[in-house]
């Protein structure tokens, strides 16, 4: 392999990588969307929270999670997989690629950031669980 075939399939391998994260990043915002939507149709409509449509709901929010976060992993585990692949190419022909050096860069100072930012997602889903639940159990006992 020429060095140009090899820094030509190191981008491609960073493009790859590049796409798979934007769709798992999209895939985690549709969730935030339909969580906020969840809560805002419980603070709007209590009244449709019955017997039947309160497991109902939580059951199909519980699988949709458990699938976005199945798929999330998957495309994020691929990402990092292709970034190894990449940077494999670029140490093996000597080249210099530096949008790989950026997509690897280390997060220093936002490390706490990154950590609260962490806590966004199970505290949306157990907070929409709670929420939901606990209408749903007040319109009962009326």
């Amino acid at each position: 392999m020429t060095q140009a075939e090899a820094h030509e399939l190191a981008l491609m391998h960073v493009q790859f990588a590049h796409e798979l994260g934007e769709s798992a990043l999209r895939q985690g915002e549709f969730w935030v969307s339909v969580s906020y939507g969840l809560l805002v149709l419980t603070f709007v409509a209590p009244h449709a929270l019955n017997k039947v449509t309160t497991p109902l709901v939580l059951t199909l929010y519980i699988l949709y999670t458990a699938f976005i976060t199945t798929n999330s992993y998957f495309d994020l585990d691929a990402v990092e997989a292709s970034r190894a692949d990449a940077g494999r190419l670029v140490s093996e022909h000597q080249l210099n690629l530096n949008v790989l050096e950026e997509k690897n860069r280390e997060q220093g100072d936002l490390a706490l950031p990154l950590a609260l930012g962490s806590l966004h997602a199970p505290g949306l889903f157990f907070a929409t669980l709670g929420y939901v639940g606990f209408v749903s159990y007040k319109n009962w006992r009326n």
